[in-house]
């Protein structure tokens, strides 16, 4: 450590106040060993500090100012600060009572911070690290800039039926970013259906690499020429997931209504000779139903994806019910015998190839029926719709999540008419986030349930697996995790 040297806030990270606490959030693009995925409350006073270093001075200017701001000596202050540089692993640290974690390299030596923050932007009346909800506006934002798609697939989860009349225009999608930015959100996702079936879509990319927004990946089921793939290579991105199941052209036309399966697999193939050439880093996704999930099937198309050497990893999972399908889950789902089957198979071979195969069993055990002490002991990833995250729809309507979509019970704004700030505080935003017993009927469970205030304290359901186990008009019934929710309508769990 080098007093002389200047010493920042990396710029993996962002500090963010939230009106009664502040946070450390991960920023979507880690460059300088930072933790992904990172989120975590310290006390503004500790962001105070840490705002000294994000002004690109040296570590002797930093501690200097840091110490005249508390009233110590330098050397107080450079001992205070010390554990914070250059630190190798998270660590827990003590202040006012309470324990804060921090993640690993937090400060570094170098000029690069994510942007330059006062004192001031972390002023507070009083505290609160309990509340689970955001209080000044998402962490997270998901934009979806279209609802095409170039397939049909079976098992589709996203509401492709409902025709856009209006689609966000890009002087709006450019507001919104930036306002994004303003509020200091650190993740800001755009997804389809199709994103390239948004005319601009170019245009949004280059306005988020603008406000230092990075797609980490970019998802598609699109084959790209070569002219996209060298643009998406000029702003910086170089990750790329594609959904493939099958080499078979009979298989892939049953799965995903393909006007012609054989041209879709060759513009396929062509883009991944392209992508390989470029030295992309592909991620493959593969869907299975119980059309693709013969294992002679499987491997034929592992055989087919390894002689690419840009291909990093195939990540294989099975799919679920789908709110917005004709013919639904009982026709086309995977067995669980199937799965099992495949399972093993996988096992025994994915040491014969270069990629890593990442096999999804999260869905085999979904914990039905089982959780009788409310939702924050649900199995499973916890929800951060409506607590941390924001779903914008193509028209502009606000969801609370993604797979919701314009299911009106969940619209809580539209950015045409407000700031993302004013629907994340608007009054249907805080009526979904704090719903009490009086906004559930008398048929649901939830209404006359004794552990009711501290299940719905953490507002952790899933309403989206809700609704398809019970019916758009049930949305307030207990979630399936629980043990006092009926049996479902739809079953969602394996046939």
């Amino acid at each position: 450590m080098d007093i002389t040297k200047v010493y920042s806030l990396n710029e993996d990270y962002i500090l963010r106040h939230d009106k009664y606490r502040s946070f450390i959030a991960s920023r979507e693009k880690i460059k300088n060993g930072g933790t992904p995925e990172w989120v975590s409350m310290i006390h503004p006073e500790q962001a105070k500090l840490f705002s000294f270093f994000t002004h690109g001075l040296t570590l002797n200017n930093s501690v200097e100012e840091l110490s005249k701001y508390i009233g110590i000596t330098f050397k107080e202050g450079l001992n205070l600060i010390k554990p914070y540089i250059d630190n190798d692993k998270g660590f827990y640290t003590s202040f006012n009572g309470n324990e804060f974690e921090i993640p690993q390299k937090f400060i570094i030596q170098g000029e690069c911070t994510y942007k330059r923050i006062s004192i001031t932007d972390f002023e507070y009346e009083t505290l609160d690290f309990e509340t689970k909800r955001v209080f000044t506006g998402p962490m997270f934002i998901t934009l979806m800039l279209s609802n095409v798609c170039i397939t049909s697939c079976i098992y589709c989860y996203a509401d492709t039926n409902h025709k856009v009349k209006n689609y966000l225009p890009l002087v709006k999608i450019k507001d919104i970013i930036r306002q994004a930015y303003e509020l200091n959100v650190n993740s800001f996702s755009v997804i389809g259906g199709e994103i390239f079936s948004y005319p601009d879509w170019k245009e949004v990319l280059i306005e988020l690499k603008k406000y230092s927004f990075y797609p980490d990946i970019i998802s598609t089921k699109k084959p790209l020429n070569e002219k996209d793939i060298a643009f998406l290579e000029s702003i910086g991105i170089k990750k790329i997931q594609f959904s493939f199941d099958s080499i078979s052209e009979k298989i892939l036309s049953c799965m995903l209504g393909l006007w012609s399966s054989k041209s879709y697999r060759k513009m396929f193939t062509n883009t991944l000779d392209v992508l390989n050439k470029r030295n992309f880093e592909i991620q493959i996704a593969i869907t299975l139903t119980n059309i693709n999930s013969n294992v002679n099937d499987i491997k034929e198309l592992l055989d087919f994806l390894s002689q690419y050497a840009s291909i990093v990893s195939v990540n294989i999972g099975p799919a679920f019910y789908s709110l917005y399908r004709e013919i639904n889950f009982s026709n086309w789902g995977i067995s669980k015998k199937d799965f099992i089957d495949i399972t093993k198979f996988i096992d025994n071979i994915k040491n014969r190839y270069e990629f890593t195969i990442n096999l999804d069993t999260s869905y085999t055990e979904r914990g039905f029926y089982s959780c009788s002490t409310g939702s924050s002991n649900f199995s499973g990833a916890s929800c951060s719709a409506n607590q941390e995250h924001m779903f914008i729809l193509p028209d502009g309507q606000v969801t609370i999540c993604e797979q919701l979509y314009w299911n009106k019970n969940f619209i809580v704004g539209n950015v045409k008419q407000n700031s993302i700030v004013e629907i994340w505080n608007s009054p249907k935003s805080i009526l979904l986030a704090n719903l009490q017993r009086k906004d559930f009927s008398n048929n649901s469970a939830c209404k006359s349930c004794k552990i009711f205030e501290g299940c719905h304290s953490d507002v952790n359901k899933c309403w989206a697996d809700i609704i398809k186990a019970y019916g758009d008009e049930n949305w307030d019934y207990p979630d399936p995790r629980c043990s006092r929710a009926p049996l479902m309508f739809n079953n969602l769990s394996f046939l």
